[in-house]
């Protein structure tokens, strides 16, 4: 038939071979780059962090309550390494990301820099304005494991500013409610807090993660602690 319309078959048939042949030979160099470098990322400690730091940044522009089926299909496959946060209306990074990807590159001169990123940057939890959550979570389970592993780390001071502001904002709401009414907004204020029913165990917790850090690091935080202590005794 070929000969018949004055076409070339064997001609046709050779320049479809190369094109379809160089279409394929192309697909599989685009997946084999795409293997190598997620293997690049994988291997190297650098490369692993910048990934979850761009994916919170994308994260932070999708919400659960309006994702459509594509976006959740996306969520699905990332697994474990997203998380809900503020109160189950956003996503975020997961602790489990970020201690999973600690782990495996500790020996790694920028393991520090993983670990001050969680403890810092770390947002997968919701505590409705709770105080002595926000102490928990943030200070004793995010910036605690940062000082516990690096007690003379880069980021010391910046890890017991961060902690120090977290418990001054729980002190100004003690101060504020030492000797207003039972029944006043104050006083209701500091019952929120939570601190008469978990603070003796918070302080303890704490200072203990702070035993091998240097006692003028430490001070503004242990400050700030011995004076939440003795207002929330006074306060009853």
């Amino acid at each position: 038939p070929g000969a018949l319309l004055g076409v070339p078959v064997a001609g046709v048939l050779y320049r479809l071979a190369v094109h379809y042949g160089t279409q394929i030979r192309e697909q599989r160099e685009a997946r084999e780059a795409e293997a190598r470098l997620q293997q690049e990322v994988e291997a190297s400690a650098v490369l692993g962090l910048r990934r979850l730091e761009v994916l919170r940044g994308a994260l932070r522009w999708v919400y659960p309550r309006s994702a459509d089926a594509l976006t959740r299909a996306w969520i699905g496959a990332l697994g474990g390494e997203v998380a809900l946060t503020a109160e189950g209306s956003a996503w975020t990074v997961s602790d489990e990301a970020y201690l999973s990807l600690y782990e495996k590159h500790r020996t790694d001169p920028f393991a520090e820099e993983i670990m001050w990123t969680y403890a810092s940057e770390a947002d997968a939890y919701s505590c409705e304005g709770e105080f002595v959550c926000d102490v928990e979570l943030a200070v004793n389970r995010r910036l605690a494991r940062y000082w516990v592993d690096y007690p003379s780390g880069r980021h010391i001071a910046e890890a017991v500013e961060e902690g120090r502001a977290v418990l001054a904002y729980g002190l100004e709401t003690c101060n504020t409610a030492r000797g207003a009414e039972p029944d006043s907004r104050e006083a209701d204020g500091w019952r929120w807090s939570g601190w008469e029913r978990s603070g003796a165990e918070i302080v303890r917790e704490l200072l203990e993660t702070l035993e091998a850090v240097r006692e003028a690091d430490k001070a503004p935080l242990v400050e700030v602690l011995r004076e939440l202590e003795a207002c929330a005794a006074a306060v009853g």
